[in-house]
């Protein structure tokens, strides 16, 4: 571009000379080759270099404007916001005091800038032939190092971002693995259907892995039932939860410990030997055993209730107040003696229903709204009571108000959510089946037209 510039240049003011146009090419190129060597091989003279040669230009600017009498000097605050923008940080001052000094040498040769300067741009060969391949030389260095400069830093930050995500891939590559490890740990489907015939599972884990966890056996006619919420969320939860489950198997299978408070002392003795006792990790649990001859069930809590419902009455049966693990004032677990009957229902779960934030307001569902939630589905078949469940729990946590909600609403939240590319194309594709619908209701009233509007946009 600054050959052909000095071509254009030299044809227009009518000197044809090869010598100046080639003595001005070969200035441009060996200007850009020079700035193009210290920007790429050595760069830690780099940012000098272009310090100087920006304080050059600005000095030159200021000599053509005609010094103080001109307003050169506002060049400077550009200058130096160029500067900042390019050297470190630990340069700022340095880079300040060079500007500054600059700045107080052009004031010094101010009072000789008549004497020597003027005369020097005055010149028929210095305004053909110089002045331009001059400003276009530094301009063009300007635009070119802030290019380089910024490249570099997009570089690096391209390869930190590519470091970023292999280190990320293989986090979530091993928690991926670590996730088939504790499917394998849970109880089968096959096995646990065998144990308790009619029953459901809603099993909705904050991260890949979980810290909550079920277990059941069954032995001697007596069928052990767990629910348990370990301590912390993801990879910690789920190391504690191999461990509740590695410890449930000792204790119930190989010792045989049928009693549901004995169990929960066994499991406390043992994670408080297993791990340091400077740290509080433990788990809240529900454990309860049932003896179909007697039509009786035992239960015992460690911070996590249970709830019957028969005959249409809803009764919770409440826990100690005490995890399993180190805790600061430990009692003995109780055990309740519970007598069933045929119809009656029962629900065991973690903490991570009620106390999920959610809602118009944000906030917990809480502990009310949940038992209220399963009173009106108990007679439900158990399937559906699980995607009733499922599905409440789906619209609390991604609560948006839909009263007000406008197609472009509804386009900026499909830009903005975090959602992989197949949900978000799933959802376009919604989008468009709705608007469809919409199209071939032309006799439908507006208050329908609400109702439809709304349970679309909602879904």
């Amino acid at each position: 571009i600054c050959i052909i510039c000095t071509f254009l240049w030299v044809f227009f003011i009518g000197e044809r000379s090869l010598y100046y146009i080639f003595a001005t090419a070969g200035f441009l190129a060996i200007t850009f080759g020079t700035f193009y060597y210290f920007s790429r091989i050595k760069r830690r003279f780099f940012s000098l270099l272009f310090t100087i040669v920006l304080l050059l230009f600005g000095s030159f600017l200021f000599f053509i404007a005609g010094g103080l009498d001109g307003q050169a000097l506002y060049i400077y605050i550009l200058i130096f916001v160029i500067l900042i923008s390019i050297v470190k940080k630990r340069k700022y001052l340095t880079t300040a005091i060079l500007v500054i000094l600059n700045i107080l040498a052009l004031y010094l040769i101010d009072t000789l800038l008549p004497e020597l300067i003027e005369p020097v741009f005055e010149s028929e060969f210095i305004k053909k032939f110089i002045l331009f391949p001059f400003i276009l030389s530094f301009s063009g260095l300007i635009i070119l190092i802030i290019k380089f400069n910024y490249g570099e830093k997009n570089k690096v930050l391209q390869d930190q971002k590519e470091e970023i995500q292999d280190l990320y891939n293989n986090i979530t590559d091993s928690v991926n693995y670590a996730t088939k490890i504790q499917s394998a740990l849970l109880i089968s489907d096959e096995k646990i259907n065998q144990i308790i015939p009619h029953h459901f599972i809603l099993f909705l884990p904050k991260d890949i892995v979980s810290g909550d966890f079920y277990w059941a056996h069954e032995t001697n006619n007596k069928k052990v039932i767990v629910a348990a919420d370990c301590t912390g969320h993801g990879v910690p939860g789920a190391f504690m939860s191999m461990l509740g489950i590695t410890l449930l198997n000792e204790i119930v299978i190989n010792k045989q410990i049928l009693q549901t408070d004995l169990i929960l002392e066994e499991l406390r003795k043992n994670i408080k030997k297993t791990l340091s006792e400077k740290t509080n990790d433990g788990m809240d649990m529900s454990v309860v055993i049932i003896d179909y001859n007697k039509m009786k069930m035992q239960y015992s809590g460690a911070n996590s209730p249970i709830i019957q419902i028969r005959d249409k009455k809803l009764t919770e049966y409440k826990p100690d107040r005490q995890p399993v693990g180190n805790y600061i004032k430990e009692n003995d677990f109780s055990k309740t003696s519970i007598s069933i009957n045929k119809n009656d229902i029962f629900y065991m779960f973690s903490d991570g229903y009620k106390d999920q934030i959610g809602g118009k307001e944000k906030r917990k569902f809480m502990s009310k709204h949940f038992k209220e939630l399963l009173f009106s589905i108990h007679l439900q078949p158990l399937a559906e009571q699980k995607e009733i469940l499922n599905k409440k729990f789906n619209e609390w946590k991604n609560y948006f108000d839909t009263e007000s909600i406008s197609r472009q609403d509804i386009e900026e939240l499909l830009l903005m959510v975090n959602i992989k590319a197949e949900e978000h194309n799933v959802a376009i594709e919604k989008f468009h089946q709705f608007r469809k619908e919409i199209r071939k209701k032309p006799n439908i009233s507006l208050k329908e037209l609400d109702t439809f509007y709304k349970e679309k946009f909602r879904e």
